[in-house]
């Protein structure tokens, strides 16, 4: 289960330009309701 706050590794994939890419620390800001539920999960 993925729960809010929590920080997890996400690959952003190669650069374009000036992007952010490779792996990155995400933390997890949707409520835990929407991480478990069939919705999509926001992290930052």
């Amino acid at each position: 289960m993925i729960w809010r706050g929590e920080i997890y590794q996400v690959d952003l994939g190669r650069p374009v330009g000036h992007e952010p890419a490779f792996l990155r620390p995400a933390i997890v800001v949707s409520s835990d309701v929407v991480n478990n539920g069939p919705g999509e999960l926001v992290v930052v």
